[in-house]
């Protein structure tokens, strides 16, 4: 599935690219998955999904009053800050959306980081389909 040693690879939501839609969140998804069957309990697609839906719910809004939402898109970390103290994620999926929404300045780049997320959902299913 995946190497043991293998770096994580770079998340880079400035533009939305086949690689970040395909590559890079198939790989991300094997990390989360080999972190979730490491440490048992930790990255239910359950927990998982209930954050790509509070992006889709953001996002849903559209991009009018966009830069009202931005801060309530940047404490999704908090939450997920919340669920990693709670030991429901990991340090992976922890550091996965640091990575991703310390990039989120504007709604181009939020655009691409919900499309990210959800290739990443869809591989995490395969990986990690109970």
């Amino acid at each position: 599935m995946i190497k043991e040693n293998s770096a994580e690879p770079e998340v880079q939501l400035q533009a939305l690219t086949a690689e970040l839609l395909s590559t890079t969140a198939d790989r991300w998804a094997q990390i989360i998955a080999k972190e979730a069957e490491d440490q048992n309990g930790r990255n239910k697609s359950t927990q998982l999904r209930r954050f790509y839906d509070e992006i889709c719910r953001l996002h849903d809004k559209g991009e009018r009053d966009f830069e009202r939402r931005l801060p309530f898109v940047h404490m999704i970390l908090s939450r997920v800050a919340y669920a990693k103290s709670r030991k429901l994620v990991g340090d992976q999926f922890y550091q996965l959306m640091q990575t991703c929404l310390r990039q989120v300045e504007n709604w181009q780049t939020f655009d691409n980081f919900k499309h990210f997320m959800e290739a990443f959902m869809g591989f995490y299913r395969m990986y990690r389909p109970q």
